[in-house]
């Protein structure tokens, strides 16, 4: 199977993508902030080193939610994974 890449969206002033997005904006903003775990060969793990403040990248005082570094264990598990990947 061709591998297909998702369709381009320029989000320029006065489109559906862009309005879209800002609605998207605006409820992730007003809503409590969501734990974005780390996914490691399918499976999503909590993470365990320091906490990283996910924010809206055009305005970086709203945050969106959290996530953590990667510990040695997490690098060391996701490079497993991908070697095993890489081999099938």
């Amino acid at each position: 199977m061709e591998p297909v890449n998702e369709p381009l969206r320029d989000y320029a002033p006065g489109t559906v993508e862009r309005a879209s997005l800002q609605r998207v904006l605006a409820d992730l903003a007003g809503a409590d902030p969501i734990d974005l775990t780390l996914t490691i060969a399918g499976a999503q793990r909590p993470g365990a080193g320091d906490p990283i403040r996910v924010v809206q990248p055009h305005r970086h005082d709203q945050g969106l939610g959290r996530t953590w570094r990667a510990t040695g264990a997490e690098v060391s598990a996701a490079v497993e994974a991908a070697v095993a990947a890489g081999a099938e």
